[in-house]
Order: C-alpha cells, then sequence, then structure tokens
C-alpha cells in the first residue's frame, strides 16, 4: 500500500508520518517550511506498505494522482495554520489553506480518489486513520509531534 500525503506544512504531517510509522509504514517526511527530512524505517518488514509525506506536494497532487494510492489531507483552522506558519520564513508559494483544501477534495471526488481528511482541530485519532487505511488501531496514543 502506497500513502501520499498532501497537507500544507503546519497541519500535522509529521505526527501523521510517525503515525503510519507505528502502523507499519516504512517512509519519509520532508517540511518544506524548515527544511526538515525524516526517515521512517520499520524494524520488521512484513509488506510493501509505504508513505511519502512531503509538504511540497500541494504543488503537484494532480501529477501523482494513482487510483490505487491512498492520500491523507492533514487540514487545519486557517487562524491557527497562520499564526503557526507566522513562526517560520513566508512561503509565497504556498496557496490559501481554505482554497487549497476545497480544491484537493473537488479533485479526488471528481477522480474518484482515496483521500481521507484529517483536520487537526477535530483532534483526529487512530480511528479515521486506520479505518481508511484497513489497520488495526494501537493500543499507544495518537503521536502528537510538534
Amino acid at each position: 500500500m502506497i500513502v501520499i500525503g498532501l497537507g500544507l506544512p503546519r497541519t500535522g504531517t509529521k505526527s501523521l508520518a510517525k503515525a503510519l510509522n507505528i502502523l507499519g509504514f516504512s517512509g519519509y517526511h520532508y517540511c518544506s517550511m524548515n527544511k526538515e527530512m525524516k526517515s521512517y524505517n520499520r524494524t520488521e518488514v512484513k509488506e510493501a506498505d509505504i508513505f511519502d509525506i512531503t509538504t511540497y506536494y500541494y504543488r503537484s497532487y494532480e501529477m501523482l494522482f494513482n487510483k490505487d494510492y491512498y492520500y491523507i489531507l492533514t487540514n487545519r483552522n486557517k487562524e491557527s495554520w497562520l499564526k503557526s506558519c507566522a513562526k517560520f520564513d513566508p512561503d509565497p508559494t504556498i496557496p490559501d489553506i481554505e482554497v487549497y483544501k476545497n480544491d484537493v477534495v473537488k479533485f479526488f471526488n471528481k477522480n474518484n480518489g482515496k483521500l481521507l481528511v484529517l483536520d487537526l482541530e477535530n483532534a483526529f485519532k487512530w480511528n479515521q486513520l486506520c479505518s481508511f487505511l484497513n489497520k488495526e488501531i494501537p493500543v499507544c496514543d495518537y503521536p502528537e509531534v510538534k
């Protein structure tokens, strides 16, 4: 299974990467805002479950589309997102979070893609993620990485 993270920076993408690793996925998380790359590898290889969460995919999600992949859009309230982003140098290429979410959802609905939207303020936890990926819910808390 291949999971592609489509969230903008500062929307819980790093926590999602850690959660996917707990579920047995290996992959990468790259934040375009702080230029940080982290690799997540499994300790035991069971199957080919991989993820790629690169926060600049907002530039190319339509080109990355594959009906066999699973896509996760992390999202948050615009006001809290702008406040969180203000801690970093502004990136004029990052779209408005509300417009971006609407565009992504519209694209996936039109193309019958597998998309899960996780809203940070709704305290997304294991239930939504595990149901979407058909994985068992772990006994640990959902990671909250800042």
